[in-house]
C-alpha cells in the first residue's frame, strides 16, 4: 500500500532524531499523542518486530486526524509530511494559500479544515493539484526561511532554528525527489 510506503519513508528519516526539546520518537511528540509515544518509544527500545506496525498505526491515526484523506493525490502526502513537522495549523494555512496563488482563487487561510477547503481541495483536477502542489513546496521551503528571519526571536530560539534549519530543508528535498520519482510517476500513469 502507497500509503505505508510514505509513512516508512517518513518514520526512517527520523529514526533517531531528536526535534525540539520535547519528547519525540519518530517525529511523534509525547505531549501531543502520548498513546502513540510510549508504545512506539516501548516497541523500539526492546527491539520489537510490532515496532513498524505501530509507526504505520500512529502515522494513520494522524493523517486522518488532520484530513489528509480527503486532500487530493500527491499533494495529500507534503501536507500530511508538513503538519507532521510544523502543526497542522501551519501546514493547512500554506496549503490554503498555495490553493489560492496556484489556481487565483481565494478561500480562507485560516487554518482551519471546513466545509470551504474541503469542497475546494476535492474539486481539484489533476492538473489543478500539480500547480498547487508546486506552489505548496515553494510556500513550504519559504516557511522555514521565514522561522529563521524572524527578527521577534530571541538569541537562543534563533540558535535552535538556524541548527534546525537545514534538516527541514533537507527532510523537504528528500520528499520532493521521493514525491518526483515515485508519487508523480504513478500519478501521470493511466
Amino acid at each position: 500500500m502507497l500509503r505505508n510506503e510514505i509513512f516508512l519513508f517518513i518514520a526512517k528519516k527520523l529514526e533517531g532524531k531528536k526535534g525540539t526539546d520535547k519528547p519525540t520518537i519518530y517525529g511523534i511528540t509525547e505531549e501531543n499523542y502520548p498513546k502513540f509515544y510510549y508504545r512506539i518509544k516501548t516497541l523500539a527500545e526492546n527491539n520489537s518486530p510490532l515496532l513498524k506496525q505501530a509507526i504505520i498505526d500512529a502515522y494513520n491515526h494522524i493523517y486522518e486526524s488532520i484530513h489528509a484523506d480527503k486532500v487530493p493525490y500527491p499533494l495529500n502526502w507534503y501536507y500530511f509530511d508538513f503538519a507532521f513537522n510544523a502543526g497542522e495549523k501551519a501546514a493547512l494555512k500554506k496549503l490554503q494559500k498555495a490553493y489560492n496563488v496556484a489556481l487565483n482563487k481565494s478561500i480562507s487561510v485560516d487554518g482551519i479544515w471546513g466545509p470551504q477547503t474541503e469542497k475546494a481541495l476535492q474539486g481539484l483536477s489533476k492538473k489543478e493539484t500539480i500547480a498547487v502542489l508546486c506552489e505548496y513546496m515553494i510556500l513550504r521551503r519559504d516557511f522555514y526561511t521565514h522561522l529563521v528571519s524572524l527578527k521577534s526571536l530571541d538569541k537562543k530560539k534563533r540558535e535552535e532554528f538556524c541548527k534546525y534549519y537545514p534538516g527541514w530543508i533537507n527532510r523537504v528535498g528528500k520528499l520532493d525527489r521521493k514525491v518526483f520519482h515515485v508519487v508523480l510517476n504513478d500519478f501521470f500513469k493511466e
